[in-house]
C-alpha cells in the first residue's frame, strides 16, 4: 500500500507494528533492536502526520506528544505504538545511566496516552491502562511514578480484556518476575497456555509470538525467580 499510496496511515500503523514484533520477537542486539523500534515510531509520526490538524501543528514545530491533542480514533494504532516502541526502546536497549538520562521520554508517551484515554478508555481490550500500568512502574516518584496504580493500572487492563493473550502474557513477563511473584508468574502464563487462540481477540502475528514465547517462560520458570 505505500507504494501506491505514502500516505496511507493503516499501512504505516502496520510497518510500525511489524517493526516492533520483529525487534522484541526475532531480533537480537540492541543496536539492531533500537534501529527496528525506532523506524516504528517514524512510521507513527507519519501516520500521525496526515491528520490535517496534526499536520498543522507539526509544522509548526510543536512535537508529536504535543500535537497529538488534535488526533482522533483513525490515529490510535499510531498513537500506541510510538508508545509502545519507545517503551521496548528502553526495556530492550537502555543502560541505566541512559534510561536516566532519556526518562522524561516517558512522560511525553504520557501525553499521547492521556489523548487515547479521552478517545476511548476500553480501545483494544485494555491495552491503554496496561500501557499505563508501564508508565507509572518506570517513572520514579518524584516525577509521578507509583507501584501500586502501576499495578492497578495492569490489573484493569486484565479486567478489561478477558478476551486477550497479551495482558495476562505481560503481567506475567514483565511485573511478575519483578515483583518476585512466581506463583503468579505461573498462574499467567498457564491461563494463557490454556486458551483456544482462534477464540482471542489479540492481533494475529502477537498471539502467535506469545504463545511461544509463554511455552518458553513455563520452561524456563528457575531463571527467573
Amino acid at each position: 500500500m505505500l507504494a501506491t499510496d505514502p500516505a496511507d496511515v493503516d499501512a504505516l500503523t502496520e510497518l510500525a507494528n511489524q517493526d516492533i514484533l520483529l525487534a522484541t520477537a526475532y531480533t537480537r542486539g540492541a543496536g539492531a533492536k533500537r534501529a527496528l523500534y525506532r523506524e516504528a515510531m517514524k512510521c507513527c509520526e507519519l501516520a500521525m502526520y496526515t491528520h490535517p490538524g496534526f499536520r498543522k501543528l507539526a509544522d509548526e514545530g510543536r512535537p508529536p506528544w504535543e500535537a497529538c491533542e488534535v488526533l482522533t480514533e483513525r490515529e490510535m494504532g499510531a498513537m500506541l505504538f510510538w508508545v509502545t516502541a519507545l517503551l521496548y526502546d528502553f526495556k530492550d536497549c537502555m543502560s541505566t545511566p541512559a534510561r536516566v538520562g532519556n526518562i522524561e521520554w516517558i512522560r511525553r508517551a504520557g501525553h499521547l496516552l492521556a489523548r487515547m484515554e479521552s478517545i476511548d478508555p476500553g480501545w483494544r481490550g485494555g491495552v491503554i491502562p496496561m500501557s499505563w500500568s508501564f508508565y507509572y512502574y518506570i517513572l520514579p516518584a518524584s516525577m509521578g511514578g507509583n507501584v501500586e496504580t502501576a499495578r492497578a493500572k495492569l490489573e484493569e487492563s486484565v479486567r478489561i480484556g478477558p478476551d486477550r493473550l497479551l495482558n495476562r502474557w505481560a503481567r506475567a513477563r514483565f511485573f511478575r518476575v519483578v515483583t518476585g511473584d512466581r506463583a503468579g508468574f505461573v498462574e499467567d502464563l498457564k491461563w494463557v497456555a490454556a486458551q483456544s487462540p482462534d477464540r482471542m481477540q489479540d492481533d494475529p502475528h502477537w498471539k502467535a509470538y506469545i504463545v511461544r514465547d509463554t511455552g518458553q517462560l513455563l520452561q524456563d520458570v528457575d531463571r527467573y525467580f
